[in-house]
């Protein structure tokens, strides 16, 4: 097992699990892998932020502390798990300021569970997410889908809270089989320019056909 990390967080790379390098920026930790990779763990410090790119992570595992930020791009995660063990927690699967970038995550069998409150996943414009879980928790969590990001075969659950949470899709293109689960009164759904509330949400049952399924608390 082979340890790397700075101020943002810290790394291991079982034996024979592949090449990992951590490198510690101006802006938060690079994760970076070249090639398959398996059964890394990583954790990001209470407020400190952590990006992986390259190559494929599989079968990993990633923990925050309170106020961290998770970065995914221009990589594959497969077959791992994120927890976010305090509040105001950030996992962004393939965003980044290079305008000129790919901006491409495969995200595939993950399973997301956060401990805290107010946390938030997004996933950016070309990220391509099939069959996972998040577990928001409780507190005022958001989920949001930029225009052209595609999933399928997701569950997404909002806790019993009543704490408003939200949930954005830029539009339902490339959304199939996405369930939202625990939608209660203090809730919102936007898709496009419509936003839908729990009561609007009682009327229209079926509404979103094969794309989305909205169970309500």
């Amino acid at each position: 097992m082979a340890t790397q990390g700075g101020s943002d967080g810290i790394i291991n790379v079982p034996t024979g699990g592949g090449t990992v390098t951590y490198t510690e920026t101006s802006t938060g930790g690079v994760v970076t892998a070249k090639g398959p990779t398996s059964g890394v763990t990583a954790s990001v410090e209470n407020g400190g932020t952590m990006t992986a790119t390259g190559g494929e992570f599989n079968n990993s595992s990633w923990g925050l502390g309170t106020g961290s930020q998770l970065n995914f791009t221009n990589t594959s995660l497969q077959g791992s798990f994120i927890t976010g063990n305090g509040d105001a927690n950030s996992v962004d699967f393939g965003g980044t300021t290079n305008a000129k970038a790919k901006r491409t995550i495969f995200t595939r069998f993950v399973e997301a569970n956060f401990a805290g409150g107010d946390d938030s996943v997004s996933f950016a414009k070309r990220s391509n997410e099939k069959n996972s879980i998040f577990d928001m928790g409780q507190g005022a969590d958001s989920v949001t889908f930029a225009r052209g990001a595609i999933a399928k075969g997701t569950d997404i659950n909002l806790g019993v809270d009543n704490s408003g949470d939200r949930v954005k899709f830029a539009t339902l293109n490339g959304v199939k089989k996405v369930v939202i689960d625990n939608f209660d009164k203090g809730d919102t759904l936007k898709i496009g320019g419509k936003t839908y509330e729990y009561a609007d949400l009682q009327k229209n049952d079926g509404k979103f056909g094969n794309s989305l399924k909205v169970n309500l608390d």
